[in-house]
Formats: structure tokens, sequence, C-alpha cells
């Protein structure tokens, strides 16, 4: 049996049609006259990038992680998944409103893995494992 979480529906149309108005609003009141310039220019780019994000995450109906017999895999390893053998343990940890699953994998086997450095970094400072899937407000699939 294999288990998919793939990203939440509700969270991209959340993003693009609240994004997707705040990003045309400065337009409008800018046409009329009323809107500084600058505040068209720093405020549409910024809710214009979470529209696109929100679209992006409509479009993309890949899972981005799962459970398998084989172990787990997500899109954000560097590997093709994480064998059962090589993990030790794993928790939960909320950050925010968002649940994290931290792996503790075995130290030869972590040896292996590639990580960019500012993730290393903000996974030490929120003191949790170097490997964590993003598990808040995934739609679950079974197949």
């Amino acid at each position: 049996m294999e288990y998919r979480l793939h990203g939440s529906r509700q969270r991209s149309l959340f993003l693009f049609f609240g994004c997707g108005v705040f990003a045309a609003i400065p337009f409008f009141f800018h046409g009329m006259g009323q809107h500084p310039p600058l505040l068209v220019w720093i405020s549409a780019p910024l809710f214009g990038a979470g529209f696109l994000a929100g679209l992006k995450g409509l479009s993309d109906r890949r899972p981005g992680s799962g459970i398998t017999s084989n172990g787990l895999w997500a899109r954000s390893f560097k590997k093709n998944r994480i064998p059962w053998e090589k993990i030790e343990g794993a928790y939960a940890r909320m950050i925010g409103s968002d649940t994290f699953i931290a792996l503790v994998l075995d130290e030869e086997f972590r040896a292996g893995l590639t990580m960019s450095r500012w993730l290393q970094k903000g996974n030490r400072a929120l003191g949790v494992e170097p490997v964590s899937i993003n598990a808040s407000l995934a739609d679950a699939d079974t197949g």
C-alpha cells in the first residue's frame, strides 16, 4: 500500500484569489489617481508573487511526499527515498500553524544527504532534525 500526500487545494485557492484581489486593487486605485505610485510598485509584486504561487499550487498535482512499504520519499529530498532501515525515529513538531514530521536518521545515511546551507541553519535554529516533511494541510491519497 502507498500513501501520497498532495499539497492542499484549499490553501492554493486561498492564496490565488486572496493575493489576486490584493494585487489588482492598487492598479484600480492608481488608475483613478488616488494611490501613490510607490504603493503600486510595492504591493503589486508582493501580492503578485502570492498569486503566482497559488496558481502553481493549483496546477501542480504531483504528490509532494509519500509513504511506501520500502520507505519514505518526498520531492524535497535530494535522494529518491529514505529506506525504513535508515530511519531511527520520528517526531512531530508544530512551527506556527504548520506541522512538520522530523526524521531521526542513521548517521551514515544522513552524511550522504545534501541540503542547502540556509535550510540547515533554519533547521538548527528551530531545533529540528535536518530532514523534515511538511505535513500541514496535506490531502492524503491511498492507492
